[in-house]
């Protein structure tokens, strides 16, 4: 006999096929297997990028529809293109919409792979899209100080333009000079105007460094200036303490200096003197020294400790005093 038996039921792949006779009075029942090979239906896979050209630091939407003659396609797509390689994600109602990440294309023709899953009506499939990523324009970042000579203890303007080729050039910018660090300020209309606060620059020659970040249609770049910076010396303050303020002459005792001021951390030197003791110079670090004053070494009776700074470029010589 001969059955004809619908396919459509039956999920793509290997299916078992098995015939069950009845028997009758002279034979008894008995069953046949055959295995068939099922193919899924032909699903068309349509890549479509939200634009043909594209920078290389921009972002770029793709479409994707899965279409075929039966049912709606089910299953998940899969996106390849440059270095990106997107998770599986499921189809709505035969679609998905991707965001390619800024950065992800090289310049030249990228071509967009799109991997469908398949599902119990239809077979894997591929579809494809090309897209042309035009390099990153190279930005002029230009940094023009409201002065060319400041003291340290005035602010100073910085303006930076940055320009291109192309597109007014968006993004932000950091200025950097010395120990000086900006925060990331947004350019409007391609500029953006720095103030360095007082006591920020040291003495001498600073060279003012602008970095930009770049945008979609630019690549990053720096952009340098310089200025003189004359030393109107700061007036330190100088913090003399002893750990203790009464002891035996035959204990030692440490005395800690801290050098302090309006503008950059003080560095240089400091000594100590007091009770007929004389100390070394002691290197600051961080603005502090901690002098450790030997055993009899001190006087008996009142003692004032006198602490000498050296002052460095951007701050005068001063003194700071204690009693023990």
């Amino acid at each position: 006999g001969v059955a004809t038996y619908a396919t459509s039921t039956l999920d793509p792949g290997k299916a078992s096929l098995t015939a069950a006779y009845s028997g009758d009075s002279t034979y008894p029942t008995v069953n046949g297997t055959t295995m068939l090979t099922v193919n899924g239906l032909t699903a068309t896979v349509t890549v479509t990028p939200g634009s043909s050209s594209v920078s290389a630091g921009a972002s770029l939407s793709v479409k994707v529809a899965v279409t075929g003659t039966g049912a709606t396609p089910t299953g998940t797509v899969t996106l390849l293109a440059g270095s990106y390689t997107s998770a599986a994600e499921t189809l709505a109602s035969g679609d998905y919409s991707l965001t390619i990440p800024a950065g992800s294309l090289t310049s030249g023709t990228d071509t967009i792979t799109v991997n469908y899953s398949g599902d119990s009506n239809y077979s894997s499939a591929t579809g494809t899209a090309s897209v042309t990523v035009t390099a990153l324009l190279t930005p002029t970042v230009t940094v023009t100080p409201g002065s060319t000579s400041v003291s340290v203890g005035a602010s100073l303007s910085v303006k930076v333009a940055v320009t291109g080729s192309g597109a007014t050039p968006t993004g932000t910018t950091t200025l950097k000079s010395g120990s000086y660090t900006s925060t990331a300020e947004t350019l409007t209309s391609g500029s953006y105007t720095f103030t360095i606060p007082a006591n920020s620059l040291s003495a001498g020659t600073d060279t003012l460094t602008v970095t930009y970040s770049g945008d979609s249609n630019y690549s990053s770049a720096t952009g340098t200036s310089s200025v003189t910076v004359t030393a109107v010396p700061l007036t330190p303050t100088v913090t003399v303490t002893p750990a203790v303020n009464t002891l035996d002459s035959g204990s030692t005792l440490n005395v800690s200096a801290a050098v302090t001021g309006a503008g950059a951390t003080p560095t240089g030197t400091v000594t100590l003197t007091g009770g007929g003791y004389t100390s070394a110079a002691g290197t600051l670090a961080s603005g502090s020294y901690t002098f450790a004053i030997p055993a009899n070494s001190l006087s008996a009776g009142a003692v004032t400790l006198t602490v000498t700074y050296s002052g460095d470029a951007n701050y005068a010589t001063g003194t700071g005093t204690a009693s023990v």
